[in-house]
């Protein structure tokens, strides 16, 4: 299928579009390379700018989360029980890792090089806890670290030296661990069931994560995804059933973009100068601005 974006800034673009539920989008440093994965489907790609999409070679599977090199020629994925694939020629093949297929991936990393990978997940029959997976050589080997847990979601720096990953833990909450270099380690924030829904606004690392304070110029909202540039200067978030909000000072302020319409905007992702972005709807289409 042809994925045709829409511009933040423009009218919906009056096209057949399929309804398809995607789960992860990431962007190449560039704003070059973007993919998309579906949840049941593939994983689609664009090499210019977003222009054009064409589906991947990776097959057609229960994806939850995708990631790539700032270069774009490193990308990868991880399935709902299916393992976790990578692609080192900028999307032309696909091949899975030797990471378990037992596993609920729910999120993947990679730093800028592609070199250093962090990915997480869960056991769904017990909701048991799994180790965090790392690779420090592209993908080829994997060793585990951390206190088994529910993982929900992480980052990791451009060099591979921090990692940021979050722990599911039902109703008492979730914490975020924090880790240099080493294992994680859990830092002194703590959010109120962020994956059920609780209405919070985004908090702000300090001191690479030693200490979290509240945004409290960004509204209180049903936020759902988040994304920064390489400097920070720039950063976007998107509500659940609301707008999208943007920050171009270092999360300083943000602003309401009323351009684009109220949606379940589900995931976003931005180049490294902030000024290409993607977001996409869930059920619904993909969105992109080239103008910061």
């Amino acid at each position: 299928a042809q994925y045709v974006p829409e511009n933040f800034l423009s009218e919906p673009v009056n096209v057949t579009y399929p309804t398809v539920e995607i789960y992860s989008v990431a962007v190449s440093s560039s704003g070059q390379y973007m993919i998309c994965c579906e949840y049941g489907g593939g994983i689609h790609m664009s090499t210019n700018y977003g222009t054009d999409w064409v589906q991947t070679s990776a097959p057609s599977a229960n994806w939850n989360s995708v990631a790539m090199s700032s270069s774009g020629q490193y990308m990868i994925g991880c399935v709902d029980k299916g393992g976790i694939h990578i692609s080192t020629n900028y999307g032309t093949d696909w091949v899975q890792t030797s990471t378990p297929n037992n596993v609920l991936w729910t999120f993947v990393a990679m730093s800028s090089s592609g070199q250093y990978i962090v990915a997480g997940g869960l056991i769904t029959a017990t909701f048991s806890p799994v180790p965090l997976y790392f690779s420090s050589n592209w993908g080829k080997d994997w060793n585990t670290t951390g206190t088994p847990t529910a993982w929900v979601g992480g980052a990791i720096s451009w060099n591979g030296q921090y990692t940021l990953t979050s722990q599911y833990l039902g109703g008492t909450g979730n914490w975020l661990f924090l880790s240099k270099s080493g294992n994680p380690v859990v830092t002194n924030y703590q959010t109120n069931n962020i994956d059920l829904g609780t209405i919070f606004a985004p908090y702000v690392p300090e001191n690479f994560g030693v200490t979290w304070t509240l945004n409290a110029s960004a509204p209180s909202a049903d936020w759902n995804s988040v994304a920064m540039s390489s400097s920070g200067q720039y950063m976007i978030g998107c509500v659940f059933g609301g707008r999208i909000h943007i920050s171009s000072n270092y999360g300083a302020t943000w602003t309401e973009n009323t351009s684009v319409p109220t949606a379940f905007w589900n995931v976003f992702a931005m180049s490294s100068s902030g000024k290409y972005m993607i977001g996409c709807v869930f059920g619904g289409r993909i969105h992109i601005s080239s103008n910061y």
